[in-house]
């Protein structure tokens, strides 16, 4: 029995050592691909919580001073294809209508 257990492990050995360079490319895959893709979610996380900061800051300031441009133009800039930028797009829009008085 020690012998076929000798043989087992010589194989199991054999098949590792000619497959390392595989079994290496895909543990670094299996750990890289999870890592890359929390980090993307993470950075997408912190952009849409300073765009609704900046939103949030816009609606403030909205119907108070002009500083609202500025405001709108750093959203559309910095934080293009976010939901805040279609957001702040309805805001704007609505003080218009409001500014020209259309009814």
């Amino acid at each position: 029995m020690s012998s076929e257990n000798i043989d087992f492990t010589d194989k199991i050995l054999i098949w590792c050592r000619d497959n390392s360079k595989y079994l290496l490319i895909g543990a670094l895959l299996g750990i890289s691909i999870p890592l890359s893709w929390n980090y993307y979610q993470h950075i997408e996380r912190d952009k849409n919580l300073m765009a609704s900061d900046l939103y949030s800051e816009l609606v403030n300031s909205i119907n108070i001073d002009e500083e609202y441009i500025d405001i709108e133009k750093k959203m559309s800039e910095e934080y293009e294809n976010t939901i805040y930028e279609v957001l702040s797009y309805f805001i704007l829009s609505k003080q218009e209508f409001e500014k020209k008085k259309l009814r």
